[in-house]
């Protein structure tokens, strides 16, 4: 069936589809596809409003005045008639008093998560509803202080009739309006004439038509969305196998933790401790079906199958779950018997009898034995039993099944079983002759049987015993009846009654306000920490820049829209397009919109046709003076342009035969085969990206998007194709880009478009490949002559990520011009297969668009092909550039309009992917580097800033850390979690990833591949550190076989080794393993010693492992101590130019302290830059566990700093 909204903007029809609790993950999936935004909200509310009910009838209304004694009441908006008709009977009405005019509702049952609210004002007056207000708030404080969830916007008057999603929990409803109106040309103060107010929702913890479900048990505070009992704040996996849970269904996806069963693993499961049997024996054993885990299922097959449970004692058991898997025959007989013997278990009580066995029943017997049997003579029958587990308690526990008996209740045989009959806020205390007390909970304690614990978020504790509601306010950041929930998106401070509106995207810290992304504020407001300071009168835009142009009053210091009209001379939206003399007055709005738009489309035609004849005439020219002919045709294409001030042009490389075959796996490249999507349904706002992406890594979405894109030819390139122009393509000829015949068109091309900046984003050779000729002087100084124009490098410097080349050109033919500067960007971490990290392409992105640049034409980026990185690269600029100003990307209609341009821009799907990873980087994490010069000043003025500790640079980056620390998957640690390997993690929750883990070799077959450690990469010479842990005693000989392997002869020790696992002995001595020795020659300092390590078949490695007497496995070194350490392992290294090894107890907390200033100081000498943010960034997805603690982040910073004071001492480091 198709499900038709409408409201304002919003007019789609969306499939919708019929659930069970195991399907809602497929209909939330489809659902919040939907656009969130201040006045458009998820599609749980559209929805929910056709299935919830309108909860007037639970409360009671009031208002700020009455307009008579006996007229105008606050409760005659909650009755019928449903009409915007007024009489004082039948409308509220409030009195002349002045601001503010108020209405408020209040819910008799307490909290109830609302989905929409329907308003029908009174006919003829929406001037008197002009600048209302609607909140949802926990209080009955006036002025409101809880969730704005609408205000009325300017310019226009409202809707008299209208229903406006809301989407939120609260306890009132607030109509609220400050703002009064004009009337005949007189001030009239507000009022409230309310005639029918509907407010759609349900009862917290409620879902469905009529509010009848229940919301599912392991949804966070139990609190799911009313139309489809999706969880709101995602799902408790606290019983779920591997902590994984379905976020919207609270579905354990995986299986259980031990004895514990049910969809939602909230059961106690008796059968877990009990042995089964099934008959016949079958393929898989039938152990499996009670394990916990759903991914490993008992099977067999047969013509009457039994399956038994024996629970090895008697027990009051409540229920069963059970989980078939896909192999299972459907429609069989199938009987479900209950007994205590297990030879007559078919004369026991029969729980089920049918075809259809549920996957969840419920009962209430005695029992020992439960027996499953179906009943089918032919053909065999095949059962899969991935999970089975019966709900109670063993004769031994009482409650949720935590506590166990005293002896004394057991020998008295008082019943057992679950206990969950008790009252919400009580729990069993004691028993006395035979009687079972209840009390109240404990200070702190709440809920059923007191199972839960009080919010650390009430600013006064302990909560309600009962319900768990605070006893006053919450703490800054939290909101909500129990103070669980944080704030919502653009919300801060005590119960969450700020807004940060001028944060960058409203995107700011919940508890003090403090903009995520302090570079940038939005439109209106002074850049600053909080962004809360508005444009002075008369400035408008970014950072309050842009000059009012009004012809009388203000403009608004957001879009510079002059409510007065624009002063003489002046036109546009904003004021700030010059008016021709030939412009004639706007006769009406109409006219404005449909003229603009026409001028619009004659401007692009003209600058079209000005550019075409600039450059052919511009040529003729030039060939004239240069007394040749040639024709005006370059490879060249301009890109997707979003902004007027910056535009990017893709240079089309040229390649041979064999690279286009790797390039275009698609056949003829000149098949137009154009995409029938709709583009605009791709559009994603910034604060939903991260969870769209991680959507689309899912079910490999982002391939399939990518595959919708158009291919081949789009639109025509008539000049291309001509038969002079050919072996200028990279489509036919075999030669790559640029060669000798087209170096002078490149150069022709940026003096003649006044270029500044040239991008490039390949290799002059990859993988033995020729990719680019190298079209710039070779040597600094050094001139190179290319036809009429002399080219020169004046600058060259080496980056972390990328090369700096300072260019000059002049032309010969031209006089009196002066020699242009061109600024080279050359990105060398592209790999040859795949795409690079997004923290290195931002880096590099932001290297090119900070350089000031003299020239005023457009930057030209180029790779080999000039589609695919190209085509990432200027795609990640056009978005980015237009995602700061509306707020959202679209990065499906950017490349398909980028390929009507130039064919198969962005060429594969990674590439796809990468753009979205770059875009969520550049919106999402702020610039953190810091000049090297400037390091010092920088930190001393900020250790003086008069702020909390916990607002500090290093606090608010350290708190950015932690929302952007990787989380992987048990399978990316399968390696180190093994059953072999297990044993070899020192520490159990510090694990590394397969893919970043250095594999050991030389050993033998007799010890497997694995130790417990990462590499890390560092920024020169492809060298890497291997980080690990002190050794285990089984573990010396991993150590040593890594070190060998690869070819470590530095090791570095911040701890003390395990007593009973040396890495050497005594002086002389040797330490003998079956393949390896270690002796320790006769070393003079304790804190540098030699050590030789022998292979019985390969050549001897001299080992220096570096320490220091100061080693304690508490405590960090004092910064003095390990930048000497530092310094020492430099120069050794400067010797060896070879791995190095860290060691420290866990292999995380002093070895990541230890790499990261290592890698910032050696990139600060590379890049003349600090940067501690992203080093670390960089060091947790190898290993998420690195800088788990604020002290050591901030450790490092001191350091640095000290480092940087003593420059002279640290000299060589």
């Amino acid at each position: 069936m198709n499900f038709h909204l409408s409201n304002n903007d919003v007019n789609k029809k969306i499939p919708m589809v019929n659930f069970k609790h195991r399907d809602v993950y497929d209909y939330v999936l489809l659902i919040k596809m939907s656009i969130v935004c201040r006045h458009v909200m998820y599609f749980h509310c559209f929805i929910a409003s056709n299935f919830t009910d309108n909860l007037t009838p639970n409360g009671t209304a009031t208002q700020s005045s009455l307009f008579h004694v006996d007229l105008g009441y606050p409760e005659n908006a909650i009755n019928p008639p449903i009409t915007n008709q007024f009489t004082l009977e039948t409308c509220s009405h409030t009195r002349d008093e002045g601001a503010p005019a108020w209405w408020m509702f209040e819910f008799s049952f307490g909290s109830a998560h609302i989905t929409d609210i329907t308003i029908y004002y009174r006919q003829g007056l929406a001037v008197r509803m002009d600048g209302f207000k609607l909140y949802v708030t926990n209080t009955s404080a006036i002025p409101p202080d809880g969730y704005l969830c609408y205000a009325d916007p300017d310019p226009g008057l409202p809707n008299i009739t209208q229903t406006i999603p809301c989407n939120y929990l609260g306890k009132y409803v607030i109509y609220y309006d400050t703002t009064g109106s004009k009337e005949s040309g007189n001030n009239v103060v507000p009022y409230v004439e309310l005639c029918y107010v509907a407010i759609k929702g349900c009862q917290t913890s409620y879902w469905g038509r009529n509010c009848e479900n229940v919301c599912a048990v392991n949804c966070i505070e139990q609190h799911c969305y009313p139309g489809n009992g999706s969880c709101v704040w995602g799902c408790n996996p606290k019983n779920c196998l591997n902590d994984i849970c379905n976020k919207d269904t609270a579905v354990c996806t995986d299986g259980c933790k031990k004895r514990r069963t049910g969809s939602y693993c909230n059961e106690y499961n008796v059968a877990y401790h009990g042995s089964v049997f099934q008959y016949p024996s079958g393929s898989q054993p039938a152990e499996l079906a009670n394990d916990g885990e759903v991914t490993s299922c008992s099977k067999t097959k047969g013509i009457n199958i039994t399956f038994q449970v024996d629970l090895k004692n008697k027990s009051i058991l409540t229920g069963m779950y059970i989980t078939f898997g896909g192999v299972t025959t459907k429609e069989v007989q199938q009987i479900v018997y209950a007994s205590n013997n297990s030879y007559s278990w078919n004369t026991g009580k029969v729980l089920y009898n049918g075809t259809s066995l549920p996957s969840e029943m419920r009962f209430n017997v005695v029992f020992r034995y439960l027996t499953y049997v179906t009943l089918v003579q032919a053909p065999p029958s095949e059962i899969e039993i991935c999970d089975i587990g019966i709900f109670g308690c063993p004769p031994t526990h009482y409650g949720p099944c935590r506590h166990v008996k005293s002896r004394h209740v057991q020998k008295m045989g008082m019943p057992h079983g679950p206990c969950d009959g008790l009252e919400n806020g009580h729990v069993y205390t004691f028993i006395f002759n035979r009687n079972v007390y209840v009390t109240a909970c404990q200070p702190g304690d709440y809920g059923k049987n007191c199972r839960e614990k009080c919010s650390t978020n009430c600013i006064i504790l302990p909560c309600n015993h009962v319900t768990g509601g605070c006893n006053g306010d919450c703490n800054d950041g939290w909101h909500g009846f129990n103070c669980y929930d944080k704030c919502s998106y653009g919300q801060f401070g005590r119960n969450c009654s700020h807004f940060c509106e001028g944060c960058f995207l409203g995107m700011c810290d919940p508890v003090n306000g403090l903009c995520d992304n302090a570079s940038i504020c939005s439109p209106g407001y002074i850049y600053g920490a909080y962004c809360n300071i508005t444009c002075d009168d008369g400035y408008f835009g970014n950072n309050c820049t842009r000059l009012c142009n009004c012809a009388t009053g203000k403009c608004s210091a957001f879009t510079g829209n002059c409510p007065g009209g624009c002063a003489k001379g002046w036109r546009g939206e904003a004021c700030d397009e010059v008016k021709s003399a030939l412009q004639p007055e706007e006769s009406s709005q109409a006219g404005a919109i449909g003229g603009g738009f026409a001028a619009v489309i004659i401007v692009l035609i003209m600058v079209a046709a000005f550019i075409v004849y600039k450059r052919r005439f511009m040529l003729t020219k030039d060939t004239k003076k240069e007394t040749k002919t040639g024709n005006d045709y370059a490879n060249v294409n301009v890109g997707v342009v979003f902004d007027a001030q910056e535009e990017a042009v893709s240079l089309r490389d040229k390649r041979d035969n064999e690279f286009q075959a790797e390039e275009y796996e698609d056949g003829n490249v000149y098949n137009n085969v154009p995409s029938e999507h709709n583009v605009f349904k791709y559009k994603i706002l910034i604060e939903d990206l991260k969870e769209a992406i991680s959507e689309k890594q899912k079910d490999e979405g982002f391939r399939k998007e990518y595959e919708v894109l158009p291919r081949g030819l789009v639109c025509a390139h008539v000049e291309g194709s001509k038969a002079q122009n050919k072996e200028k393509n990279r489509f036919f000829t075999t030669w790559p880009c640029p060669k000798m015949v087209t170096i002078r068109d490149f150069w022709h091309m940026i003096w003649q478009e006044n270029v500044g900046k040239i991008v490039m984003v390949t290799q002059l050779e990859e993988n033995k490949k020729k990719k680019c000729e190298r079209y710039w002087p070779e040597t600094v100084n050094e001139p190179m002559v290319v036809d009429n124009y002399i080219v020169t490098m004046k600058e060259y410097r080496k980056h972390t990520v990328y090369v700096y080349r300072l260019l000059t050109v002049s032309n010969k033919n031209v006089k009196n011009v002066k020699e242009r500067e061109i600024h080279h960007f050359h990105f060398t971490e592209w790999p040859d297969h795949g795409v690079p990290d997004s923290i290195k392409v931002v880096n590099f992105y932001r290297k090119v668009k900070s350089k000031a640049c003299d020239q005023l034409g457009p930057m030209v980026v180029h790779c080999s092909a000039g589609i695919g990185r190209t085509g990432t690269f200027i795609a990640i600029d056009a978005l980015y550039e237009n995602g700061k100003k509306v707020g959202y990307i679209n990065v499906m209609e950017c490349i398909q309009m980028m390929r009507k341009d130039r064919m198969n821009m962005v060429q594969t799907y990674e590439q796809y992917e990468a753009i979205f990873e770059a875009l969520l980087e550049l919106l999402r994490v702020p610039d953190t580097s810091i000049p090297k010069k400037e390091f010092c000043q920088y930190i001393s003025d900020q250790e003086q800033k008069k702020l909390p500790r916990n607002q500090k640079l290093y606090k608010l980056e350290f708190q950015r850390l932690e929302t952007l620390r990787p989380v992987y998957p048990p399978s990316a640690f399968s390696a180190a979690t093994s059953k072999e390997n297990i044993s070899k993690n020192s520490i159990k929750k510090i694990f590394p990833l397969n893919r970043y883990r250095p594999y050991t070799m030389s050993y033998g077959r007799t010890r497997t591949d694995y130790i417990n450690a990462v590499i890390i990469p560092e920024y020169t010479n492809d060298s890497k550190i291997l980080v690990t842990q002190c050794p285990l005693e089984e573990t010396v000989v991993d150590f040593w076989t890594m070190v060998h392997d690869h070819k470590s002869p530095i090791v570095v020790l911040l701890d003390q080794l395990n007593t009973n696992a040396p890495l050497w002995l005594g002086r002389q001595e040797v330490l003998e393993f079956k393949q390896f020795t270690i002796l320790q020659e006769n070393s003079p300092n304790p804190e540098e010693l030699k050590l030789t390590l022998s292979h019985k078949e390969k050549d001897p490695m001299a080992i220096t492992v570096f320490t220091t007497s100061e080693l304690n496995n508490d405590a960090m070194l004092p910064s003095k101590i390990l930048l000497d350490l530092l310094k020492k392992v430099k120069e050794c290294w400067e010797i060896q130019k070879s791995s190095i090894t860290v060691v420290c107890s866990d292999g995380c907390s002093k070895s990541g302290a230890f790499v990261a200033l290592k890698l910032v100081l050696q990139k600060m000498e590379i890049d003349d830059e600090i940067d501690v943010f992203q080093v670390v960034r960089t060091m947790q997805v190898r290993r998420p566990e690195f800088f788990s603690e604020f002290d050591q982040y901030e450790y490092c910073y001191k350091c640095i700093k000290e480092y940087l004071e003593n420059d002279s001492v640290y000299a060589n480091l």
